[in-house]
């Protein structure tokens, strides 16, 4: 018997040493794997084959690239028992600028897969990295509501005044991943609610009854209050305590939603008449069908079809458990899953098993609901602030008043109600008697006409007459969009110049007007070459569009070429628009040489922050003798701005051309 025991007891500890060795051999090796990835970054839009967690090459000045991994976490992600690796690199393309990203490495069957990448920042301070696991608590000033793994970000970034150098404001950003996506924790969509589950009791004599309800998620909310459990005196009939028909309760869920192939795809109008017969199918009786629609069909108001989903058993009894003292002889539990849709889909439909109704009988119904303005799940929201992009509208102004609402949006000349549509969700007010309304505005036709207005276009709405709304009566009213006001100065770019002004006539100097053609040549060649080895979709198009300009400029002579507007004043098109700059901007920079300057590589400026402007040089005055009079010092120089860079928020990137420098 000893001896057995002392074989069984070696053999666990072997196995326990193994199992711990794969496990450390696992975490070296995605480490290791992690450092030697083929790594995908979203600010050059490119990838770098890492070596030891390092890349640093180019053959041109505009592939150069110093890429590292500033700090890498290895650990499990997405609850699936594998190592994942999360990693934050940093980045220098020329210039003084560095770039960090954050990124995730997936373990899966076939090797690493990466997510996006997310930029964090321009010579940050990178002080940690910690993931969270659903089950361990939040930092408090998130504020959320966790389903998935946290990612925390700890670094410094920039005050308004600190030099680029310098960064001293403490931030912490959290991050996560859905459907293998990082994305921001704030943008993550919520955990599923499950609504109103309406919990009907039937014992077969007048008793005491308890209940205990164990959702694997947050209980929001319960009628009659729950303190452990409800222990509750329940007629023959159903009437609990004298005065309720069922048990109520709300709560978040934390596994997400199967998505089930078979349900129903019903329209709007045909509802009522679906629920009739459904349920009663389900083995609901009337007056459950009758509370089941007073409840759900003003839950429903907002899509033309519905595809209507039942959960499964085993799904409900594993998230939603129930215990009820003494055990009922029928359980019946009905929670369906609505998603609300513009065309009907198709879809198989499920074999309903009629429940039999037999001794103590339970009863429940509830349901949970998708893609809707009334929704649980939240989507990650898709805004409109240019013409051309549609989703949720950021307004630029707003006035509500004399039971009309005014909007100001960004227009490029063809923005009109028909391109906007409203929802209007109609909720409970300050009080019984004065109801309150919300209204979003969403842009789902795109402006892509060419007479962009600096000033936006405004559009008028009556409240009566297109949003439903009894103005006879009191009500409220909130507009859910959020709302950009505009103004003429920021501290990093101009939106609009304080009065549109004409080119006026300037001095032809058609040796100037050359180079100029020409250092915008070069300028959208680079161009070319940095979408080539992007990831965008649509950067077929635009390479197409470059080479229709390129070959508009290689044609253009250089009196057909207009000199810019006086005192660089910039056009209101600027703000929106990027591609060539003709009339091109002229300005006057203080610029610091620490290193001889290359086509392509990116000026120095005193001015420069981490908001930029960024000045990529596409040309240099043939008069200027770079290795004599350009060497290490601070000088001030007029360029020209001859093509505006595709870039993210409103910072400024250029292609410019130096036409003269003044040492200092």
């Amino acid at each position: 018997m000893t001896k057995v025991f002392i074989i069984k007891f070696s053999i666990f500890i072997l196995f326990s040493f193994i199992l711990s060795t794969v496990s450390a051999f696992a975490q070296v090796d995605v480490e290791k794997m992690a450092k030697n990835f083929n790594i995908y970054l979203a600010f050059p839009e490119k990838h770098f084959q890492l070596k030891d967690g390092k890349y640093s090459g180019g053959t041109s000045p505009q592939d150069f690239a110093n890429v590292s991994i500033e700090k890498i976490v290895i650990k499990d992600l997405n609850g699936d028992g594998l190592d994942d690796a999360v990693l934050v690199t940093v980045g220098n393309y020329g210039g003084s600028g560095g770039f960090y990203e954050l990124t995730a490495l997936l373990s899966t069957s076939s090797g690493l897969v990466q997510t996006n990448s997310i930029v964090l920042g321009d010579r940050i301070n990178i002080k940690k990295i910690q993931v969270h696991s659903p089950e361990a608590h939040s930092p408090p000033e998130l504020g959320l509501i966790k389903q998935n793994f946290e990612i925390l970000i700890y670094m410094l970034k920039h005050k308004p005044n600190d030099p680029a150098c310098c960064p001293t404001e403490p931030t912490m950003e959290c991050f996560t991943i859905h459907k293998n996506k990082l994305i921001p924790c704030k943008e993550a969509p919520e955990p599923p609610v499950v609504k109103k589950p309406a919990l009907y009791l039937y014992p077969i004599k007048n008793q005491e009854v308890e209940v205990e309800i164990n959702p694997k998620g947050k209980v929001l909310k319960t009628i009659p209050e729950y303190r452990e459990k409800w222990k509750v005196y329940v007629t023959k009939n159903g009437k609990i305590n004298g005065k309720y028909n069922y048990l109520f309760y709300e709560t978040t869920l934390n596994a997400p939603i199967p998505e089930y192939q078979r349900g129903w795809v019903v329209s709007h109008k045909e509802l009522s008449r679906w629920f009739d017969v459904t349920l009663t199918k389900f083995g609901l009786n009337k007056r459950e069908i009758r509370d089941f629609k007073a409840y759900w069909l003003n839950e429903l108001p907002q899509f033309p079809y519905y595809e209507i989903r039942p959960l499964d058993t085993q799904f409900v009894e594993e998230n939603l458990t129930i215990k009820i003292n003494p055990k009922p002889a029928t359980v019946i539990r009905v929670i369906l899953h609505f998603k609300g849709t513009d065309t009907p889909s198709k879809l198989e439909e499920p074999a309903i098993i009629t429940n039999v109704r037999k001794g103590f009988t339970a009863v429940e119904w509830g349901g949970i609901l998708e893609n809707s303005p009334n929704s649980d799940i939240k989507p990650q929201a898709k805004y409109s602030f240019l013409a051309q992009d549609t989703g949720v509208v950021v307004l630029r102004a707003i006035d509500l008043r004399e039971h009309k609402l005014s909007i100001k949006l960004s227009s490029n000349g063809c923005t009109d109600k028909k391109a906007l549509k409203s929802i209007v969700k109609k909720l409970e007010g300050i009080n019984s008697q004065v109801p309150h309304y919300e209204i979003t505005l969403i842009r789902e036709k795109p402006d892509r006409c060419k007479a962009l207005i600096s000033e936006g276009t405004t559009i008028v709405y009556d409240l009566k007459e297109e949003f439903g709304i009894n103005t006879k009566l009191p009500y409220t009213v909130t507009v859910k969009n959020p709302i950009y006001p505009l103004i003429t100065d920021e501290p990093y770019f101009q939106f609009f110049p304080k009065k549109e002004l004409k080119p006026k006539p300037v001095e032809e100097d058609m040796s100037l007007k050359e180079h100029l053609i020409k250092a915008t040549v070069r300028a959208i060649e680079m161009e070319i070459k940095r979408y080539e080895t992007s990831q965008q979709r649509d950067k077929e198009d635009k390479i197409d569009r470059l080479r229709n300009e390129i070959e508009k400029f290689n044609k253009m002579k250089p009196e057909d070429y207009i000199l810019g507007y006086p005192n660089g004043a910039e056009s209101s098109m600027e703000m929106f628009t990027y591609g060539p700059l003709m009339p091109p901007i002229h300005r006057q920079v203080e610029a610091i040489i620490e290193e001889p300057l290359k086509i392509g590589s990116i000026l120095k400026l005193t001015t420069m922050t981490k908001s930029g402007p960024f000045y990529h040089i596409a040309g240099i005055n043939e008069n200027i003798d770079i290795a004599k009079e350009l060497k290490q010092g601070r000088y001030r120089m007029k360029l020209y701005l001859v093509y505006k860079r595709e870039y993210f928020g409103f910072i400024q990137n250029y292609y410019v051309y130096i036409a003269e420098v003044e040492k200092q």
